[in-house]
């Protein structure tokens, strides 16, 4: 542009100079000196056209930049706005997406907050509501089970009982009869399947009548029915043993012998003298009797050898035959008692 400009300057110079050169040689002079001051003034205004078209072109480049930055202003701003409009619906889309984020998460807290609410009362809820009432329902049902099952245990041992004391009647009744088959069923039953504890008064009583009066009974069955007689107390057992352990043989004298054991053998030292004394051969019934005791209950042996209604009658063979059975090992554990007792020490 600048160089357009000084191009039409020189050429608008030129023109009149050639034009000057074809005027008469007159005016030549001042021509002359007017073509010299023309050209001082064209070359100043040259200088100075330069120097405006620099600054024209200073201010050009500037407006020029200052206006392609307010161009590029614009499209920023254009794109700017282009974005933001195209970003709308996704900013609006995200600002959906934060307000059900943000609504999920306080429903999550109002959710986990009423879950730990829960999760504190259920226990208390279940407990209230289920276990205690269970609880208290399976103490009655125990309770009734309880109860139904001793009513059944009392029922039934009063069955047990019964039946019991059915058969023991019937065994009885058939021992007094004649046939030998249901007598001998009879024996069994009674020897076998019944404790003594099972016998009433009025049984033992029948027992007792067998034994002191029915004579036709061998001596197996009196034993059998003395064994069962011997192990409860009563006026019965007091009057047939009394009896027979001086009257009958020794296996019946020493189911005596157990019975006194069981009753209070010291209230019966004088039975069991005149048991030893009315016998034929009195040392050999004391030494059967402390034979019989070493082995059941030696401590009562002491109670025998120190009872002088007895010791004092027996003449000197009778009780060095006694002493010589003391002196044997299987009374060692009371051989103080014997050393000192009234028997070691008599004087006849």
């Amino acid at each position: 542009m600048k160089k357009f400009v000084i191009f039409l300057i020189i050429f608008c110079s030129s023109s009149q100079f050639i034009h000057s050169q074809n005027k008469p040689s007159k005016r030549s002079d001042i021509l002359g000196i007017e073509k010299l001051d023309s050209i001082s003034y064209l070359n100043k205004r040259i200088l100075k056209l330069d120097n405006q078209i620099n600054i024209i072109n200073d201010v050009l480049k500037t407006s020029t930049f200052e206006f392609q930055k307010k161009i590029d202003s614009i499209n920023n701003l254009v794109i700017d706005k282009k974005i933001e409009e195209s970003l709308k619906p996704a900013v609006s889309a995200i600002n959906i997406q934060n307000s059900l984020i943000d609504g999920f998460g306080t429903l999550y807290t109002y959710i986990t907050g009423l879950i730990g609410i829960l999760a504190f009362m259920l226990p208390l809820l279940v407990y209230f509501f289920s276990i205690r009432p269970a609880r208290k329902q399976i103490r009655k049902s125990k309770k009734i089970i309880e109860d139904m099952n001793m009513n059944l245990d009392i029922k039934f041992n009063e069955y047990i009982l019964k039946n019991k004391e059915q058969q023991i009647n019937s065994a009885l009744v058939n021992i007094k009869g004649q046939d030998k088959f249901l007598r001998s069923t009879a024996f069994n039953f009674l020897q076998y399947s019944i404790n003594q504890s099972d016998l009433s008064d009025n049984q033992l009583h029948e027992i007792y009548k067998l034994l002191a009066f029915k004579n036709d009974l061998d001596e197996n069955s009196k034993i059998i029915l003395s064994n069962i007689l011997c192990c409860k107390k009563n006026q019965y057992s007091e009057e047939y043993f009394k009896v027979v352990v001086v009257n009958e043989k020794a296996p019946l004298k020493l189911i005596g012998l157990h019975y006194f054991l069981f009753a209070g053998f010291e209230q019966y030292m004088e039975d069991i003298s005149n048991m030893i004394l009315d016998s034929e051969n009195p040392e050999d019934e004391y030494i059967q009797i402390l034979l019989y005791l070493s082995s059941q209950a030696p401590r009562e042996i002491v109670k025998i050898i120190n009872y002088n209604n007895l010791n004092s009658k027996l003449s000197d063979e009778e009780m060095g035959k006694v002493k010589e059975e003391l002196d044997d090992s299987k009374y060692d554990s009371i051989r103080k008692e014997i050393n000192e007792s009234q028997l070691f020490n008599v004087k006849n």
